[in-house]
């Protein structure tokens, strides 16, 4: 075993086999499992899984023929994993039951709760999902009967792995106590499902993501959490967003934003403004863009009194951008020349890939070119050999040399991506943060490979072809999103 620890790997082997070999000859049999057990550890930690796994087949032979249930147990969980990790799904769940039934009868709840996990997992494994849950309750409750709060929350936080349209997460989480000093497993849960909703969001599979926000914020408003519930929804009203739900989303993040100014959290205000900005700039009614500039005005107080340049940059960047759509190409100079200035003092290069392109397009509206041209220039000594600022040079420099030429680098995000199943390509469409047309994209043109990296909802980068009136993309770039709250 010390050897083993030491990392002496073939020493630590050759110690064990000799062990093996005197107590063969000494016919010492609980000495004889003790020794297969240790090669059988080595043999796993090696790699060598089917060897591994033949000694603890010896071993426990042994140990049934010596009714020695403790080590049974333990040679029995540990071959279970191997037979997992082998892919032995249905041997690996009868060697973990046959555990968990000598460790029940044993009063063993540490013990039990180990089996009992392992069970789930592979009953998960093989598609029994209900089986799976109904486990993990068994472990839950005998967490609480011995008051280990902390193992009721791992068992909760892996039943996030499960099908969440079902109600069983829910039904347990509220089973627990929620005023323990212990701990409490109830928001914690609720965190993991927040965690797993921005990991949705971000792979643009927002129905689901919308699903687990919301199970989130129900469980922190049934636990009073206010902290972690501005949080959720603040993401959950983006999620919305993404979805080009206006109006929820708008409700989502006055919701939020009434808990930061309750908690006196004046960053999460600027946060939360931020985004009420961005959503109600879309919304359609008159004084919509006037409220917009509203919560984007605060949010950029609030960013200054607490110094933070980051989001400062951040709120001038989706302002900016607000005036483009709006056609008020002057302030949106102004403010995406302000965001340009932080974020090239920050060295931000994501930051400077949203702004430089609709920075550069507003000025070249303007016929303010040669501006342009310096603005990607000092662009490119931030991040040299990004792609996008140099075709942006390069086309700026097109169109002054030639006078003609448009400037043909957009950001946006992909509004869909659907499926021809005549020409058996997959296309989609791009929703411009200039407010300019819907940017047409296919398999096609912009290759297989790129295509299926993309998800709805993604910020992008595109070069942009027009014609016959319609815009359509010949190169994609996506821009890596982040969540700031």
């Amino acid at each position: 075993g010390l050897l083993q620890q030491q990392g002496k790997l073939e020493e630590a082997q050759q110690a064990f086999e000799r062990q093996i070999e005197i107590s063969e000859e000494l016919k010492d049999q609980s000495s004889l499992a003790i020794g297969l057990n240790c090669l059988g550890g080595l043999l796993q930690q090696q790699g060598d899984l089917e060897s591994a796994k033949q000694k603890y087949l010896q071993a426990i032979k042994i140990d049934e023929s010596l009714n020695n249930q403790k080590s049974l147990a333990i040679s029995l969980d540990v071959l279970s994993r191997i037979l997992d990790e082998l892919g032995e799904f249905d041997e690996a769940l009868l060697m973990a039951q046959r555990c968990a039934d000598i460790e029940e009868k044993h009063g063993s709840p540490r013990g039990l709760t180990t089996a009992l996990m392992q069970i789930s997992k592979l009953l998960k494994k093989t598609g029994q999902t209900q089986p799976a849950i109904e486990t993990l309750q068994k472990v839950v409750d005998i967490e609480e009967k011995v008051g280990n709060y902390l193992g009721i929350t791992k068992t909760l936080n892996f039943l996030v792995s499960f099908d969440l349209k079902t109600n069983e997460i829910l039904e347990i989480a509220r089973n627990q106590p929620k005023n323990s000093t212990k701990a409490n497993s109830f928001p914690l849960l609720a965190v993991e499902l927040h965690r797993l909703g921005i990991t949705k969001k971000r792979i643009g599979l927002f129905k689901q993501a919308e699903a687990l926000l919301l199970q989130s914020k129900e469980m922190l408003e049934d636990n009073k959490d206010y902290p972690r519930l501005a949080k959720v929804l603040n993401t959950l009203g983006s999620v919305l967003a993404k979805q080009h739900k206006w109006k929820d989303a708008e409700s989502i993040l006055r919701e939020s934003h009434n808990l930061a100014v309750k908690l006196e959290d004046k960053r999460g205000q600027a946060i939360i403004e931020n985004s009420l900005g961005q959503v109600i700039a879309n919304r359609e009614y008159d004084e919509a863009f006037d409220r917009s500039q509203m919560y984007f005005r605060h949010s950029i107080e609030l960013g200054q009194e607490l110094q933070d340049q980051k989001h400062l940059a951040q709120v001038y960047t989706a302002r900016g951008k607000a005036f483009l759509s709006y056609g008020v190409f002057d302030q949106a100079v102004e403010d995406l020349s302000q965001a340009f200035e932080i974020d090239e003092s920050l060295d931000n290069i994501r930051g400077l890939q949203m702004i430089t392109p609709n920075l550069t397009y507003a000025l070249h509206i303007l016929g303010k070119q040669e501006e342009a041209l310096t603005y990607c220039e000092r662009a490119l000594k931030i991040a040299p050999d990004y792609q996008g600022f140099l075709r942006l040079r390069d086309k700026i420099q097109a169109a002054i040399s030639t006078g003609t030429q448009q400037i043909s680098i957009k950001t946006g995000l992909i509004l869909h991506i659907s499926y021809n199943r005549k020409d058996k390509s997959r296309w989609g469409k791009i929703v411009p943060d200039d407010g300019s047309s819907q940017i047409t994209f296919n398999e096609k043109y912009i290759g297989s490979s790129l295509v299926s990296q993309l998800t709805p909802g993604a910020l992008v980068e595109v070069e942009v072809d027009e014609k016959y009136s319609k815009l359509y993309a010949t190169e994609i770039r996506i821009i890596e999103e982040q969540e700031e709250y």
